[in-house]
């Protein structure tokens, strides 16, 4: 596998499609022909995006709940979540099935710009050096030529954006860019790129080093690149009708000289003022939580409960509970809709530890992943069942988890609610027609 990949990264419709088509011309593999996504009336000459990598991308963004247009940054404990290791596996899985031989390759699809801290611990681990390069484009030409397309049954991978148009190109362009900062970066802007296709894949090619395609294959390659593509001119004076930090960005990423240091400090502090009013517009944190457990002992109802506020990584809820041996205690672990992957729950008793096996309500689902147990929590009196063991108590239930909550997993369990529903109703029709 040649270890000095070509990453494309950037806004969609502005100009990655073709950039990697030039590159392609140049020798550059974006992975098996017949896996890439065909052209259509949107783009004419193809996309280059390899439909594993759209799939495996529009996998990693659900399971770290989030979305393409999201605003967010992959979470900082993303590398805790269960499936974080399987989805790193099936990445690293796909360079080496695709790329086996030592010819020059990339990849080229949008929602990457989204995900790079996964890319680039798998890159790490392989011993790749990447080259990174942002395509950039005004964001309101970006936003015109999206609001243009046309797919009717065709691939999609983004929805219309609308509105949010300016704040995910901040999100695509400066957040890409605060992830590479100190790697080998390249940035292509959009009206370069059609203004100048000669020289911009020249100095790529030099950028790359040890890269000598040769002067005609550069001409032919600069050639594919259609100049008719900036159909949606915009005026730079057109985004002071947005934040300052648009504008500021743009100029900066559109100059000349834009990648030396200092710039590369200007970035930084671009991103971290996005950052700030990203904060300020956030969804509230997960608010606390408490599992509590129920059960029936002498006629009277007893509860033990334990308090707990949600960190986004794994972690360890302990409840003693004082209840007979061989006790069905019934309870909840949080009072919202959520997705809890359990590593694992025990109950200690002095030095004797024993597996305390957890059930599902009727309103939730539990089932494993991953050699994990994952809950489907809907928000209901039963949400888990478990039988404390043998022996006199009390008992310490000890249950590590890894707590999932948002749109995200309120949409899975609402889903799940209704394939639920859907199967009551069946078996109520059935019995009836009996």
């Amino acid at each position: 596998m040649n270890t000095k990949p070509i990453i494309i990264l950037g806004m969609q419709r502005s100009g990655t499609s073709a950039l990697s088509g030039a590159l392609n011309r140049l020798g550059v593999s974006f992975g098996n022909e017949t896996m890439l996504y065909a052209a259509d009336a949107n783009n004419s000459k193809g996309y280059f995006e390899h439909r594993r990598i759209t799939s495996l991308n529009l996998r990693c963004l659900e399971t770290f709940q989030m979305h393409p247009t999201s605003l967010d940054r992959l979470p900082v404990t993303w590398n805790d979540h269960p499936l974080a290791s399987g989805l790193q596996d099936e990445l690293r899985q796909f360079l080496k099935e695709e790329f086996v031989d030592g010819s020059r390759w990339a990849i080229k699809q949008p929602l990457t710009s989204l995900l790079l801290p996964l890319y680039q611990k798998v890159f790490a681990d392989l011993g790749l050096s990447p080259h990174y390069v942002v395509c950039v484009r005004s964001p309101i030409e970006t936003m015109a030529s999206e609001s243009a397309l046309r797919f009717d049954s065709t691939y999609r991978v983004m929805p219309k954006l609308g509105a949010r148009a300016v704040g995910s190109w901040l999100r695509y362009t400066l957040g890409s860019l605060a992830d590479v900062v100190g790697e080998h970066v390249s940035v292509v802007p959009f009206s370069r790129l059609l203004a100048e296709p000669k020289f911009v894949l020249a100095e790529l090619v030099d950028s790359h080093g040890g890269w000598d395609p040769g002067a005609q294959l550069i001409q032919e390659a600069a050639g594919s690149i259609d100049v008719s593509l900036k159909r949606q001119a915009s005026n730079t004076d057109d985004l002071d009708r947005f934040p300052p930090m648009v504008r500021r960005t743009f100029d900066l990423l559109t100059a000349r000289d834009a990648w030396s240091p200092v710039e590369f400090d200007r970035i930084l502090e671009l991103h971290r003022e996005f950052e700030v009013w990203r904060r300020i517009l956030d969804e509230p944190a997960a608010p606390a939580g408490k599992l509590g457990l129920a059960w029936l002992a002498d006629g009277k109802r007893n509860i033990a409960e334990s308090g707990f506020v949600p960190n986004g990584s794994w972690q360890t809820v302990r409840l003693t509970v004082d209840a007979p041996p061989r006790t069905m205690l019934s309870g909840l672990i949080y009072a919202y809709p959520c997705r809890i992957w359990i590593r694992r729950s025990v109950w200690r008793r002095g030095d004797s530890v024993s597996p305390a096996t957890i059930r599902s309500g009727p309103g939730s689902e539990l089932g494993s992943e991953q050699g994990f147990h994952r809950l489907d929590a809907a928000f209901e009196s039963t949400q888990i069942q478990v039988v404390t063991p043998g022996g006199a108590g009390p008992y310490e239930l000890q249950i590590e988890f890894f707590m999932e909550t948002g749109e995200t997993s309120a949409a899975n369990v609402a889903t799940m609610l209704a394939r639920k529903l859907d199967e009551c109703v069946v078996r109520f029709e059935r019995r009836s027609g009996a």
